[in-house]
């Protein structure tokens, strides 16, 4: 269920995966599989040895790539950082048709390109409106987005199904 893709950065779950990236020993996750599980909050934990993520960056509202946040937003209190239009659909509760428990945004970005920390969130506009990639150093989180042409900086891509090089 843990697999380390890169120094500073995990793969936690089996069949949809999330990323927990230590950025100096500030974590942030990356994407929220679609099933809430309190297995993810105690990998988390096992990885940070207790200390607490401070963002959690959503991919898009999509049920496959936010699901979980409500469990890290209860639990760890976890900030959850999400690009406009998705952010209003989370807060509401509602994507592309599907209902869910509203959840939380704390930074609502909407600009096409935003830096937080050494994080650079791109609204990629694929999948949804808001759906953006994730950019740390040379790695890629693209969630349930498809990428066909990256930058020859780019070393690893990490969709929900795993990363490759």
């Amino acid at each position: 269920m843990i697999a380390r893709v890169s120094n500073g950065v995990f793969s936690i779950g089996l069949n949809s995966k999330f990323y927990l990236v230590d950025d100096n020993n500030e974590y942030v996750i990356i994407g929220a599989p679609e099933s809430p599980n309190i297995e993810y909050v105690r990998a988390v934990l096992e990885i940070t040895h207790g200390a607490l993520p401070e963002y959690l960056i959503l991919n898009s509202c999509l049920k496959q790539d936010s699901a979980a946040a409500e469990i890290f937003v209860k639990i760890l209190g976890t900030k959850i950082i999400a690009h406009y239009p998705d952010s209003v659909m989370l807060r509401h509760g509602e994507c592309n048709g599907e209902k869910f428990s509203p959840i939380p945004v704390y930074l609502e970005i909407r600009n096409r390109i935003y830096f937080i920390k050494n994080f650079k969130i791109i609204n990629s506009r694929d999948i949804t409106p808001g759906a953006v990639i994730v950019r740390w150093n040379s790695i890629l989180f693209i969630g349930s987005s498809k990428v066909t042409r990256i930058d020859k900086s780019i070393k690893m891509v990490c969709s929900r199904e795993g990363c490759i090089r």
